[in-house]
C-alpha cells in the first residue's frame, strides 16, 4: 500500500504550485530523484511521504492541499508515475465483473464512479453465497 503524499510526487512542480509553495519545487523533486517511482518514497514511518512533506511544509493540511495538489496533477499525471496505482484503477475500470456463480439471479448492474455495483435478489441454487470478481483478478 501507498501513502497518498507519496503519489503526489509524480509532478513535483505542480505540487509545489498547486499548495502556493513553488519555493519547494527543488526540494520535492530532490526527493523524487532518490526514488524508482514516487510509490517507492514509502520507505518507512519515519520517512514516509507524509512526513517528509509536513517537514518541509509545516502549514501543509492532507485535506485541502493534497486535493488540490491531486486536482492539479491530474490522474493520467499520477498513474503515468505510479505504475501499482495505475494497474489498481485499471482494474476497476477494467470489464465488467464476472459472476462466478451460474445460480445468481442478477437484477441490474450500476455504474456509480467508475465502480461497477451489483443489485443481487437472491441465489437460486440455495447456497447462499455468491462469489463475485473482476476479470483483471482471474
Amino acid at each position: 500500500m501507498h501513502e497518498f503524499e507519496g503519489l503526489l510526487f509524480s509532478e513535483c512542480e505542480k505540487f509545489a504550485d498547486a499548495i502556493n509553495r513553488i519555493d519547494m519545487k527543488v526540494r520535492f523533486a530532490a526527493i523524487r530523484a532518490n526514488f524508482p517511482t514516487p510509490e517507492d518514497i514509502n520507505d518507512s514511518e519515519i520517512t514516509a511521504p507524509s512526513k517528509r512533506v509536513q517537514n518541509l511544509v509545516p502549514e501543509y493540511e492532507k485535506p485541502l492541499f493534497g486535493v488540490l495538489a491531486a486536482l492539479s496533477i491530474g490522474l493520467d499525471g499520477i498513474r503515468k508515475e505510479c505504475p501499482h496505482f495505475g494497474a489498481w484503477v485499471a482494474s476497476l475500470e477494467g470489464p465488467t465483473s464476472i459472476v462466478d456463480c451460474c445460480c445468481f439471479k442478477l437484477d441490474a448492474t450500476y455504474r456509480y464512479r467508475g465502480l461497477l455495483l451489483f443489485a443481487a435478489s437472491s441465489c437460486i441454487s440455495g447456497q447462499g453465497r455468491v462469489k463475485l470478481r473482476t476479470a483483471s483478478s482471474r
